[in-house]
This record gives C-alpha cells, structure tokens and sequence, in this order.
C-alpha cells in the first residue's frame, strides 16, 4: 500500500500559530489592581449582607428599605450584576462598607463628595473617555491614584496594592 502524505499550509487559517505578544508590566499591574479592587467590593458587598441579615433575622429581605447600609449612601447591590460594572463604580461600596470587624470609616467632606476626579480619571479602562493604557500613565500618577485610593477607602489595608506599584516601577527603570 502506498503511504499518501498532503502537505498543508498551516501558516493561515484556524490552525496558524499564534503569536502573543507579552503584555507591558504597567497593563499587569493595572490588571492587577482592578482584579484586587474586584475582590475587595465583593468581600465588602457579601460582609454587608450577612451584617444587614444578622441585624434583620432571614425572615427579613435584605433588599427591604429597613435593610439600607447604615454606613454610607451607596445602596446594597442587588444580584452580582454589579460586578461586571467599572472600577468606578467600586468605590463608594469599598468606600460605604467596612471589613467585619472594622469600625465604619468616618464620613468626611471629601468623601460626601466622591472619589476624587484624578482617581475616576486613573480607574477609567482604556476605550472609554477619559480612559488611558496604564503605560500612559506616569509613576507619580501612580502613586497618586494608590494614595488617593487608600484617602477614600481607608477602611482597607490597601498597603499590598503600593507595594506592587513600587516593585513594579523598580524594576522597569533599574
């Protein structure tokens, strides 16, 4: 019997190899942060809702109007939708809801006023207005997200996040 061979291009198609090419170490690093600020708000989110469940017995909705955060004027989300929101829109429930155990951050004037703008503006993804790569992003710009970020939060140990800008910087620009 005759051994029959076909070569085939395999150089196209679905098939072709493919080339990815690493990702910048800042994309990472942002990655990362959202990825942290993520957990964060849903261990925040899910601490709330066995707090308001304790408080109100599993009889109760804790969706009911009598089931509102007494922390802070972000509502309670409802469902796990929220999740697939922006880093944005994180913020007032890390800012709204402390860790069990912790103590309900004092209300400041800065605060009651939201995030700080520099910080939205750092916390857009790229694509959206305002939104930029994280290599576009200056180190000081950095730093200053990180540092506005623990301001608004400080109900979170958030030292890891600026421990990971600063070896990441280092090692980028040794």
């Amino acid at each position: 019997m005759d051994d029959i061979t076909m070569d085939v291009d395999l150089s196209e198609g679905p098939h072709a190899p493919r080339v990815v090419m690493p990702q910048h170490p800042l994309e990472q690093l942002y990655d990362r942060l959202i990825e942290q600020l993520r957990a964060l708000a849903e261990e925040a989110v899910q601490a709330e809702r066995i707090r308001i469940e304790g408080e109100l017995g599993s009889a109760a909705s804790i969706h009911s109007r009598s089931a509102r955060s007494r922390f802070g004027s972000a509502p309670l989300p409802v469902g796990d939708e929220w999740i697939q929101g922006s880093p944005r829109d994180w913020l007032p429930l890390l800012a709204s809801f402390p860790l069990p155990g912790m103590p309900a951050a004092p209300r400041t004037r800065a605060k009651a006023k939201g995030a700080p703008p520099s910080l939205l503006s750092f916390l857009t993804p790229p694509g959206q207005p305002g939104g930029r790569r994280a290599r576009d992003w200056s180190r000081g710009d950095w730093l200053r997200a990180v540092s506005e970020l623990a301001d608004y939060v400080p109900s979170r140990d958030l030292g890891f996040i600026r421990q990971d800008v600063e070896s990441t910087f280092a090692t980028l620009f040794t």
